[in-house]
């Protein structure tokens, strides 16, 4: 309110009559040039009309999410929480925003920056197809060895048949087999032997509880995996680079290759490249991991994060390198408490600070934001927000685990012109048996209601007009 009533104070100072000065090379009996008296001062109300509508939209934006944090049958939404809401970089609404919380899914906008930076956008990770001697004859002396490259979305037709959402962002486990046989190979006389030595072989974060895998939110990890590392039923396979090898053999054989010997597990020796398998940019990997909430994709990538930036292929490494490549990009990660990369520890802790200064930095025309989902439309959002009037408007990450509920992300404006509205939303600590969600579908839909102004023609004085010159 102060910078307004200043800004109308300074209209009222400057007001006045402006008088037109005759043109350059006039002469004395040149008529003079009739004296303009402007309806509207220089620095009157009617010049900060536009911030005065901009400054009502936001009290306005204040006034709605205040209503939803307040709403007495949200209580159970509220106890412990955080939440903050920006509008071109301005900070309207922030409550507890420093408080530490589990995020849940939230965490893996963290993630997906931090991956970007240390690995580079468009970096591909391969996966290697090699032997001890180039084929000969179109024969593989000994096992085809296959290196794996860390690619987490490597999956078969059969599997993305039977996936929920179509269509699957993937490496298809087929155009790896192809990729063999377009190198001449026909026969291979021993096996498929796997490498999954890029990563260490833990399958599972300690803090998880064995119903994420048992019910296939998760994979098994592994440097070398199909399918998520999970069995045609959905659930976690033991080995899973041994089941790549023992897929691959039988995709071999339907394509007429002969393979001798079993699959089986072990370094590779090979000095000749027989094939190679790119996956999809770190861009693309990062921005279907944010959309669809892919755990797998999330805990292969600190891996590889650690690989490359912290000396191993683990977990711990990983973080380690995630959390330094944040506070280069200028991020307070002080409170940041990170056990995985895709949140499903309920040892994680983040706050609205930091979920939104990650968003904000990254902005909203970013490779991040676009990777979001969107409400009614996209990933993890598809059927959230439907027929409301944020659907198609509101992109944000979600996150969800048991009492836990996050959205993070933005609100684009109702009409062109106004920024958009960036927030993040954590909420903890919800009693069993109510919708986690509730709150943030609320706040989601309030934030829908940007920009709620008058018009500028309604907040000023009348059009400005020119005054006739008097008569001599």
């Amino acid at each position: 309110m102060r910078r307004v009533l200043l800004l109308v104070l300074l209209a009222a100072l400057a007001a006045g009559t402006v008088v037109a000065l005759a043109p350059k090379g006039t002469g004395s009996g040149a008529a003079a040039a009739p004296a303009v008296r402007l309806a509207t001062p220089v620095l009157s109300v009617r010049r900060v009309a536009d911030a005065l509508v901009g400054y009502r939209a936001e009290t306005r934006l204040q006034a709605a999410v205040e209503r939803v944090a307040a709403e007495p049958s949200l209580a159970p939404w509220t106890a412990q929480s955080c939440l903050m809401v920006q509008v071109g970089g301005r900070t309207l609404y922030a409550r507890q925003p420093d408080q530490p919380l589990i995020p849940a899914s939230a965490l893996k906008l963290l993630t997906a920056e931090a991956a970007v930076a240390v690995l580079g956008a468009e970096t591909r990770l391969s996966t290697v197809m090699k032997a001890d001697a180039p084929p000969s004859g179109g024969v593989v002396a000994g096992d085809l060895q296959v290196v794996g490259g860390g690619d987490p979305i490597i999956e078969t037709d059969a599997r993305a048949a039977r996936s929920p959402r179509q269509p699957v962002v993937r490496t298809r486990l087929e155009d790896v087999a192809e990729s063999v046989v377009a190198a001449g190979v026909r026969q291979i006389t021993g096996g498929i032997r796997a490498d999954e030595g890029r990563y260490d072989r833990e399958r599972a974060r300690p803090g998880w509880k064995p119903s994420y895998q048992a019910s296939g939110q998760v994979g098994s990890l592994s440097a070398l995996l199909v399918d998520d590392g999970q069995d045609a039923a959905g659930k976690p396979i033991a080995q899973p680079a041994l089941h790549f090898a023992q897929v691959l053999t039988d995709q071999l054989r339907a394509r007429g290759v002969q393979v001798g010997g079993p699959p089986s597990l072990g370094p590779a020796t090979g000095a000749a490249t027989v094939a190679t398998r790119e996956s999809l940019p770190v861009r693309e990997l990062a921005a279907q991991m944010v959309r669809e909430s892919d755990n797998t994709t999330a805990e292969l990538l600190v891996k590889e994060v650690g690989r490359t930036n912290g000396g191993a292929g683990t977990t711990e490494a990983g973080l380690a390198a995630a959390k330094a490549a944040l506070a280069a990009k200028g991020l307070q990660v002080g409170p940041l408490a990170a056990r995985d990369g895709s949140g499903l520890d309920r040892a994680d802790r983040a706050n609205c600070s930091l979920l939104l200064a990650a968003l904000v930095g990254a902005g909203r025309t970013s490779q991040l934001a676009d990777g979001l989902p969107v409400a009614a439309i996209s990933g993890t959002l598809q059927k959230r927000f439907v027929n409301t009037s944020v659907a198609g408007r509101l992109r944000a990450k979600t996150g969800s685990l048991d009492e836990v509920s996050s959205l993070v992300g933005w609100v684009d404006p109702a009409k062109p012109g106004p920024p958009p509205v960036a927030f993040a939303v954590v909420v903890n600590g919800v009693p069993q048996g109510l919708d986690a969600a509730r709150f943030s579908d609320r706040l989601g839909v309030a934030l829908g209601t940007w920009p709620d102004a008058p018009p500028a023609d309604r907040v000023g004085p009348d059009p400005p007009r020119v005054e006739p010159p008097t008569a001599p």
